[in-house]
């Protein structure tokens, strides 16, 4: 962007607050002052509002990952009417899987949408492919949250230890679960098997390790597993959300740990580089793929 211009609009905020009510009136003016062609919006709270509110400019929807982990989750009716009555609202969709967009497509939603099926890409001159290591190490890396599931990591662990002679896991991050995954791993005799280094940057342990290990209940498009990809490691996840159609990844039949653990074992003991377009993971891919979406939808 040659024209930076930030503007903080008073009502817009991450979760839904009482100053909401006065967003549509103040993102009306910011869209008009500034001539504004078109609005690309993103996260829950202030992509509702910015549809709600009648803008003179057509409106791009960039979902992220809509809010439910599966069309059978407890959430799912809740935000499954919510995204339908914002759909006539919406006038570009851009999703990041399969499965959100399979569903915006069955409830007839008319207006473009596109997949990006490497989310909005990598910087990938920081990202060197290199030979797997002949170490049996495996490297998760995420907030410790319910949603990303460290104790499916740390029981996985501990079934590959069994089967697998010096087997490692690093496990990357911080996060409100965090003290306790570290209980777990000493409860089940893994304090010399798992370590937890924290919040530090991921490259050089995604390039020391074998695979990565992931272990959500669901995703949008979870941006490690391009890093991965990247730098030529394959990726061993559950069949969920997100995960399912990235190229590369090897998903296990189940997300119990003994699915999860004797896929990650077959992947530790055969070992292959991934073999992938490197420039389908670049951020200028992504951004050309977006900017003729956006034009798309203008010329709408």
């Amino acid at each position: 962007m040659d024209d930076h211009r930030y503007t903080r609009i008073v009502g817009l905020s991450r979760r839904p607050h009482i100053q909401n009510l006065i967003a549509a009136r103040n993102l009306r003016r910011w869209t008009d002052e500034n001539w504004l062609d078109l609005v690309v919006t993103n996260t829950a709270t202030s992509s509702t509002l910015v549809r709600l509110s009648h803008l003179n400019a057509p409106v791009i929807y960039f979902a992220h990952g809509f809010h439910w982990d599966s069309e059978s989750g407890p959430s799912y009716k809740i935000w499954s009417a919510i995204e339908s009555a914002l759909l006539p609202k919406t006038d570009g969709l851009l999703v990041l899987n399969q499965e959100d967009y399979g569903w915006a497509a069955r409830r007839g939603y008319s207006g473009p949408i596109s997949r990006l099926e490497y989310g909005v890409g990598l910087p990938l001159e920081k990202f060197t492919p290199s030979p797997i290591p002949s170490t049996k190490t495996a490297v998760w890396i995420g907030e410790f949250s319910q949603r990303k599931r460290p104790e499916l990591a740390i029981k996985t662990a501990a079934l590959i230890v069994r089967a697998v002679p010096g087997f490692r896991l690093v496990m990357l991050g911080k996060g409100a679960l965090h003290n306790k995954a570290q209980q777990l791993a000493a409860q089940l005799g893994l304090s010399n098997v798992i370590s937890f280094p924290g919040h530090v940057e991921p490259g050089p342990y995604i390039t020391d390790a074998t695979l990565l290990l992931h272990s959500a209940t669901w995703e949008g498009l979870p941006r490690v597993v391009l890093e991965a990809l990247a730098v030529g490691r394959p990726v061993v996840g559950p069949d969920v959300k997100g995960l399912r159609n990235i190229p590369g990844v090897v998903t296990s039949h189940s997300d119990a740990p003994e699915d999860l653990a004797a896929t990650a074992q077959q992947v530790l003991n055969n070992p292959h580089s991934i073999t992938i377009d490197r420039h389908l993971l670049g951020v200028e891919y992504a951004a050309n793929q977006i900017e003729q979406f956006a034009e798309l939808v203008i010329d709408r």
